[in-house]
């Protein structure tokens, strides 16, 4: 599976495989699994433009969730996961490689699994008013 990545690149696969038989208002572009010694922890990149379907920032920050809790139910021996959102960045030049990120990311959740009920966001503050908008 080609959106599977990481060093524990077969768990990101069963992971994969879960978060993709389900409908998400973002498209999820990159599930990894990192592995260090025993501890283990996904990444899961969603694609913050050409969203599904209109969502505002709560619905989506309740997705996220949703999408977190199903990993850690997925694999019981991950601690951590990780979801951001990322989106085109504005570059300016192209003046070579390294010069400017090619995506910017404008949503992040970091849920671990022994402090399940400690989830804190962090929401681009214009891409979040973007979400918002009821235009």
């Amino acid at each position: 599976m080609a959106r599977a990545a990481g060093n524990d690149r077969q768990e990101a696969v069963v992971v994969a495989r879960a978060l993709l038989a389900r409908s998400w208002a973002a498209q999820v572009v990159q599930i990894r699994v990192d592995r260090a010694a025993s501890h283990r922890v996904a990444g899961v990149t969603l694609l913050g433009v050409k969203l599904q379907r209109r969502v505002d920032s709560k619905t989506f920050y309740r997705e996220a969730n949703q999408l977190v809790d199903l990993v850690l139910a997925t694999d019981p021996q991950l601690e951590e996961v990780d979801v951001r959102a990322t989106v085109p960045a504005a570059r300016k030049v192209d003046a070579g490689e390294g010069d400017e990120p090619y995506f910017d990311t404008v949503f992040t959740l970091t849920v671990r699994r022994d402090a399940p009920r400690d989830r804190e966001a962090y929401f681009d503050p214009a891409w979040r008013a973007q979400l918002n908008d009821v235009r």
